[in-house]
C-alpha cells in the first residue's frame, strides 16, 4: 500500500523457521465449535489494543459464522497463540468471474514467534482456499520481504487520488450534477446495491449486504439523489482501515463527485481509493483535469495458487490464444505458446496476470500475435473494494 492507507495492516506475523518449535503449542487446527467468542476477544486484545468488540463491528459480515470464512489457530493449552482467516469471494473483471482467495487476521503473540507458527496458518488456509476453487490469494500487509517467502507479491494496480476543495470544484465544474446530496437512509440501500452491481469490476455480494458492511465504526456513506431515488453513493473509512480515504463508490459520475465533495466538507483533503479499470472513468477524468494528485501503487500482495480455473477464462474466444496454457511447474509455472515454453517463478506468474507490462516475460514463449492478443487482455484489472478487502 501507500500514502498510509491501512487495509489490513492486522497482517503482523514476524516469525520465521530459524527456532526450533520446542514442545509448546500444539499443531494447527481447524476452529472448534463455541470458540468464536473467545478467539475474536483474543484479537482485540492482541490487534485492537483490547477495545473489546471493536473487531465484531469492523468485520461482523466476515466473523458471523453463517459466512464462508475458515480460521486456522495454533493453541497451547486452552489459549491461541497464532491465527489466520480465510474466505472465499467471487470477483468479476473485465467479463471474467471466479473464486478470490482472502487471508487476513494473522498474527503470533510475541512469545511465539520465530517457530513459523503464522506461516503454517496462512498454509492452512491457502489449502482450504484451493479446495475450494481458489485461483488467486490476496492479502494486505506492510511486510512485503516476510510474504514474500511464502510466495506472495505485491502486484496489480491500485489509484490513490489526493483530492482537495480546489481540485473537487474545478471537476464538478465539468461533470455538474443536478440533484441533492445527503447521507445515507434506510430506503437507499437496494439503489446502492443496483448502482455497484452495475460496476464490471466487483466483487459479487447477496442481497442486503451492502448496508451491513457500511454499518461498521467509522464509516459514513454520502448518497446522491435525484427525485428522491439514490443514483450515487461514496463510503469513507471503515473501522481502524482507510482513515480519511473514500474506499468504494458507485452510480452515476456526477453523482459520484458530489458524494466526494460532500465528504470533503470540513476537511482540507481526502483521499479516493480506485482501481485500474477506473483511471479511464469519467470521475477520474474530471480530477485529473482539476489537478488532483494520483499516486499509483500496488494492488496487494497477491499469490497465484492454481492458474487452471483462470487462464482458460482470460484466453477464451481469442483464436490467437486457443493454444496458450499456463500451468503450475514446482514453486513456478510454465507458459506454453506456439513458438516455445517458458518457465516463471513465483513473481512472474502473477505479474504476467496483473502487473502493466507483465507479459513482456513471456516474450519468449510466444508469437507475435499471441503477444498482440494477450497485451489486449492484460494486466486482467482485478481490483477488490475496500468494503471487501478483509
Amino acid at each position: 500500500m501507500f500514502l498510509a492507507v491501512a487495509t489490513n495492516v492486522q497482517n503482523v506475523p514476524t516469525d520465521s523457521r530459524e527456532a526450533p518449535c520446542g514442545s509448546g503449542p500444539s499443531g494447527v487446527r481447524p476452529l472448534r465449535p463455541g470458540e468464536s467468542h473467545r478467539l475474536v476477544r483474543w484479537l482485540d486484545d492482541s490487534l485492537r489494543d483490547g477495545r473489546y468488540g471493536r473487531l465484531a463491528a469492523e468485520y461482523g459480515c466476515v466473523l458471523d459464522d453463517r459466512e464462508a470464512t475458515h480460521h486456522r489457530v495454533v493453541s497451547e493449552g486452552d489459549r491461541f497463540v497464532a491465527h489466520a482467516m480465510a474466505r472465499c469471494v467471487r470477483v468479476r473483471a473485465a467479463g471474467v468471474e471466479l473464486c478470490l482467495g482472502m487471508i487476513g487476521l494473522v498474527y503470533t503473540e510475541p512469545a511465539f514467534r520465530r517457530r513459523g507458527l503464522a506461516a503454517d496458518c496462512i498454509g492452512a488456509c491457502e489449502s482450504w482456499l484451493a479446495d475450494r476453487g481458489a485461483a488467486l490469494v490476496v492479502l494486505w500487509s506492510d511486510r512485503h520481504a516476510w510474504y514474500a517467502r511464502l510466495g506472495y507479491h505485491l502486484t496489480g494496480v491500485e489509484l490513490l487520488f489526493r483530492i482537495d476543495a480546489s481540485a473537487c470544484a474545478a471537476a464538478r465544474r465539468r461533470l455538474p450534477f443536478d440533484g441533492e446530496v445527503g447521507d445515507v437512509a434506510a430506503d437507499d440501500w437496494p439503489d446502492l446495491e443496483a448502482a455497484y452491481r452495475a460496476r464490471s469490476v466487483r466483487a459479487e455480494r447477496r442481497d442486503g449486504y451492502l448496508a451491513s458492511l457500511a454499518s461498521g465504526p467509522d464509516c459514513r456513506v454520502s448518497v446522491a439523489r435525484r427525485g428522491g431515488r439514490a443514483v450515487a453513493y461514496a463510503a469513507l473509512g471503515r473501522g481502524n482501515d482507510f482513515p480519511g480515504v473514500v474506499h468504494e463508490w458507485a452510480g452515476e459520475p456526477a453523482g459520484v463527485l458530489a458524494c466526494l465533495a460532500q465528504l470533503l466538507d470540513g476537511r482540507e483533503s481526502l483521499a479516493w481509493l480506485t482501481g485500474p479499470a477506473d483511471l479511464d472513468a469519467e470521475p477520474a477524468v474530471a480530477l485529473r483535469a482539476g489537478r488532483a494528485e494520483l499516486r499509483r501503487g500496488g494492488f496487494g500482495l497477491v499469490k497465484l495458487l492454481d492458474p487452471e480455473p483462470l487462464w482458460p477464462r482470460l484466453a477464451a474466444g481469442d483464436p490467437a490464444l486457443a493454444e496458450t496454457r499456463l500451468e503450475r511447474r514446482g514453486a513456478g509455472f510454465r507458459l506454453l505458446g506456439t513458438r516455445a515454453a517458458c518457465d516463471l517463478d513465483g513473481a512472474a506468474g502473477v505479474g504476467l496476470l496483473l502487473e502493466p507490462g507483465g507479459f513482456e516475460a513471456a516474450r519468449a514463449a510466444l508469437s507475435d500475435r499471441e503477444l498482440r492478443s494477450l497485451s489486449t487482455r492484460l494486466p486482467w484489472p482485478l481490483f477488490v473494494w475496500g468494503f471487501d478487502s478483509v
